[in-house]
């Protein structure tokens, strides 16, 4: 094979690479709008006097221990969506968690196509304990 045939044949597949992995400009929904931070990171940011901090867990949950100054609306409400727009505002982002990690990012990707800035807790209020933050009991 010639060295154009080499390099044309290498270009395609990296061309078809690009876009098979969403590098075409453009983003879904799942990940635009979505930042996942570790725990010194939330914990820092979370201090501000304007934070938005959501609890995504089930109420249960949240009175069993959560971070000082989180609203609880469950994930798995079936209006979740529209009370955390009724609830929050789009012109700051929201910082959210849940127990893991792993439905705060099912959350974080919902809110993120309805337009909000999302700043996820990876490891969830698990990690957040194993690092000797505070949290609320109820």
């Amino acid at each position: 094979m010639g060295e154009i045939t080499k390099y044309k044949t290498f270009m395609a597949a990296m061309i078809m690479t690009f876009a098979a992995v969403g590098g075409g400009g453009s983003c879904a929904a799942q990940t635009c709008g979505i930042t996942t931070v570790d725990t010194p990171v939330f914990a820092k940011d979370i201090k501000k006097a304007t934070v938005q901090l959501l609890d995504v867990r089930e109420p249960d949950e949240y009175s069993a221990g959560h971070l000082p100054g989180a609203v609880n609306i469950s994930v798995n409400s079936p209006d979740f969506v529209s009370a955390v727009e009724s609830a929050f505002s789009k012109d700051r982002p929201i910082y959210v968690y849940c127990r893991s990690g792993r439905r705060s990012l099912k959350a974080a990707e919902m809110l993120a196509a309805k337009g909000f800035r999302m700043i996820n807790l990876e490891g969830g209020i698990l990690d957040w304990e194993d690092k000797s933050q505070p949290v609320v009991k109820q």
